[in-house]
């Protein structure tokens, strides 16, 4: 199977928010509109085998790596309070948040860790429910309806292992794998009902906020099928843009590769960012953000060198 450079320069860019989306700029609800959504979407999109046999080897991809980086988070959190003479935090509410529901609000550098056990769960649910249901229909009926009503029952919902997140996210990963069907199919016909539909949800409702990480999700009714439709447009247009331009750059593969990378250094290198930009007298988004992707490429240069260190080893 030939690899899509739609779907890796897709996953560069999403990825590229998330840093983005974790320094303080003025695009920040633009991106929590759909950027945590989107990778769901895209992780269904992706998702190849519907055995649940896989499960251990999505243990490994992802459960391992969380482990790994959590442990590795807590470490450097206490180091640093150490070393500036904070107090301590309180550990059972900080371990509580990190491995029983999977928070991003505790205080620490792994605060973007919850998406990986979520997502473990999300693909086992979604295989079991995919594996029941034979319907394409009633898998969209019941995510669509699950996403609409949402707010009505989130309130009930149990923080225990992330139950409340894997439900927000569990429709948009079905939506991915069940756009997988259609994604090859006219792809200007895709890019201009998507967009028209996208602008008319934010034109005549509003622009969605997902928070997923702190369980916060607002939206007005059918806003919250925002990030459906803006994903599919972009992964129709890229499409057509790789159809049309022979778009196909090792270097857009090599970075999409990274992508875990991205996702679980950035914290640190955002930080590191921030204060060597506060060292020159300079407090601006843009600079935080361009030295933060520079670190991050140095890392992942590191990484292909070393992809053996235990450090490198799952991401």
């Amino acid at each position: 199977m030939v690899r899509s450079s739609s779907v890796d320069t897709l996953k560069v860019i999403l990825f590229l928010l998330v840093v983005l989306g974790h320094i303080n700029t003025p695009f920040h609800n633009y991106i929590y509109a759909f950027h945590m959504p989107a990778f769901f979407f895209l992780s269904g999109f992706l998702m190849k085998n519907m055995r649940l046999d896989s499960t251990q080897k999505d243990f490994i991809n992802l459960i391992v790596p969380f482990l790994i980086f959590s442990i590795l988070g807590i470490c450097i959190e206490l180091i640093k309070r150490i070393v500036l003479g904070r107090e301590f935090p309180d550990f059972y509410r900080m371990l509580h948040g990190i491995y029983i529901s999977f928070d991003s609000t505790v205080s620490y550098y792994g605060f973007v860790l919850w998406f990986l056990p979520v997502l473990f769960l999300v693909k086992i649910l979604a295989r079991v429910i995919i594996n029941r249901i034979n319907s394409r229909l009633i898998l969209f009926i019941l995510s669509s309806c699950t996403l609409y009503f949402f707010k009505d029952f989130n309130f009930s919902l149990p923080f225990f292992l992330g139950i409340n997140k894997v439900i927000i996210t569990l429709p948009f990963f079905i939506f991915g794998y069940l756009y997988k069907g259609v994604h090859a199919r006219n792809g200007f016909l895709t890019i201009s009902l998507s967009l028209i539909i996208s602008l008319s949800i934010i034109y005549f409702f509003s622009t969605p906020y997902f928070d997923i990480g702190s369980s916060r999700v607002d939206y007005d009714g059918v806003s919250i099928f925002f990030p459906v439709f803006l994903v599919t447009m972009l992964l129709a247009l890229l499409g057509v843009l790789e159809r049309y331009f022979d778009i196909n750059s090792e270097y857009i593969q090599l970075l999409a590769s990274f992508s875990m990378l991205f996702f679980v250094f950035h914290p640190y290198t955002n930080n590191i960012s921030h204060l060597i930009t506060l060292s020159f007298g300079v407090d601006f988004w843009l600079w935080k953000f361009i030295l933060s992707i520079v670190l991050l490429l140095i890392i992942c240069f590191f990484k292909k060198r070393k992809s053996n260190w235990i450090v490198f080893k799952y991401v």
